[in-house]
């Protein structure tokens, strides 16, 4: 019996002990929890003074957000973002674009200024910035616009070309004001030109940026011709794919220019070949935009 009675106790005791790690456990996993606030940014504009930065057209997509200075996260837009903070704080958003338009791959843009606002935040409520302004930082190079609005075109074709670009004002085709197009068929399969200028571009990696709207029924390709002492090399960088719509492209070239410590200079092409699958391929671009710092 006595032994029995002993087992008893040792039973108690040993499930009183699970008790207490059971509870501890879940207070451990399940702390008091501090309530969120919350920013909405609805979305990011652009505004730019047309004659000396071109067009304000852009594709600003998400927002990198920074409370104090601390990084909170990268954002598509509209987006409600919880903030683990009350009281008084600086919020800083960055823009954020699609490198290379693969939506897989976005980074903040560094041409574009930070939104810097103070603001109020409350538990559990939503602070509504809605949409928030940006400008080109002050630091940018516009070294190349191309809008199409001039009397001549800053694209000349190269050897491998069987057609040209063209400027086009058809209200049914164009972007906005005149767009340039080119145009393939059976006869005419292969398009190449490159800028008139050859740009001397930084190679510290330093950030180097085109900008592009487009929209085409065939894919094309955009690089670099590297200029170098005694040859050219010719870069391909991105291939911009089929859309029925317009859209914006930033292309990084970056990693390209930084590498090429010894180029003379660069300069810019755009290149497409008729595709087997396409009647009569139609490439309409505008507001070519090449940036650096």
């Amino acid at each position: 019996m006595l032994l029995i009675k002993k087992k008893r106790i040792f039973l108690s005791v040993f499930s009183f002990i699970i008790v207490l790690i059971l509870c501890s456990a879940c207070e451990w996993i399940n702390p008091d929890e501090q309530i969120p606030s919350f920013i909405r940014i609805e979305a990011i504009n652009l505004t730019t003074d047309y004659y000396t930065e071109g067009t304000a057209s852009h594709k600003i997509t998400d927002a990198w957000v920074y409370v104090d200075d601390d990084i909170i996260g990268g954002f598509e837009m509209p987006a409600v973002i919880p903030v683990l903070k009350k009281g008084v704080h600086k919020i800083t958003i960055k823009p954020g674009i699609q490198l290379n338009g693969t939506a897989s791959t976005r980074a903040i843009y560094p041409f574009y200024n930070d939104i810097v606002v103070t603001v109020n935040l409350v538990e559990d409520q939503i602070t509504d910035l809605g949409i928030v302004q940006t400008k080109y930082n002050a630091s940018t190079k516009f070294a190349w616009i191309e809008n199409f609005e001039q009397a001549g075109i800053s694209i000349e074709s190269t050897s491998k070309s069987d057609t040209v670009l063209q400027q086009i004002s058809n209200p049914d085709k164009i972007f906005e004001g005149w767009s340039g197009i080119i145009n393939l068929d059976a006869n005419k399969t292969v398009y190449e030109g490159a800028s008139h200028v050859a740009y001397d571009l930084p190679k510290n990696g330093s950030s180097v940026f085109l900008e592009l709207n487009y929209k085409t029924n065939n894919s094309f390709i955009v690089g670099l011709f590297i200029n170098n002492f005694s040859t050219t090399v010719q870069q391909p960088v991105v291939v911009v794919n089929k859309s029925d719509i317009w859209k914006k492209i930033y292309i990084n070239f970056t990693t390209v220019t930084s590498r090429e410590v010894n180029a003379l200079n660069f300069k810019i092409f755009i290149g497409a070949i008729k595709e087997d699958d396409v009647d009569i391929p139609e490439i309409l671009i505008d507001n070519i935009k090449l940036v650096h710092f």
